[in-house]
């Protein structure tokens, strides 16, 4: 009867043991947390990008002018599966997207179809900027890539298309 008074008793104070500790782990965590808050979120997350309609508005920092040769405004869509696809105007076009810290962007493998259009040239200028893009920014609804000397290469706009 003893032992098994002291086995009990033994085991009370394990399991009491036990949960002090979890307790003081678990207001150590809390304590840190109040120190050292995680960064909020800033307004350039990835998943701002994912699944959203962007179309081109600039490039090199000059408005681009679309004519009626044109069947599509220039845009792109990116997929959480390390995907970009979208349409250069004429052309559809797609390829790989890798995103790096601080805003660090790789655009990489892009193929397009290859319809004879009259006006390639915004297309063939907005192909090699997703080539050249090192950062990209998203500012509510307005998305660029740059170089890493912060030069814009492109301006797009979210939109509903």
């Amino acid at each position: 009867m003893k032992k098994l008074f002291y086995s009990i008793a033994l085991a009370c104070v394990i399991v009491g043991c036990n949960n002090a500790n979890n307790k003081n782990t678990e207001e150590n965590k809390e304590n840190q947390q109040m120190e050292n808050p995680s960064p909020s979120p800033t307004s350039t997350s990835v998943n701002d990008l994912y699944g959203k309609n962007w179309r081109l508005t600039e490039l090199n920092g000059s408005p681009i002018t679309l004519d009626t040769t044109f069947p599509q405004k220039p845009h792109l869509v990116f997929h959480e599966d390390s995907k970009v696809s979208g349409n250069g105007g004429c052309n559809s076009m797609g390829g790989q997207v890798e995103f790096k810290e601080n805003n660090g962007i790789t655009i990489s493998d892009i193929t397009a179809t290859q319809m004879a259009c009259p006006n390639l040239d915004i297309e063939t200028r907005f192909i090699e900027v997703l080539k050249d893009a090192q950062q990209y920014n998203v500012n509510g609804d307005i998305l660029t890539f740059s170089k890493g000397d912060n030069e814009v290469l492109a301006t797009l706009i979210k939109t509903d298309e």
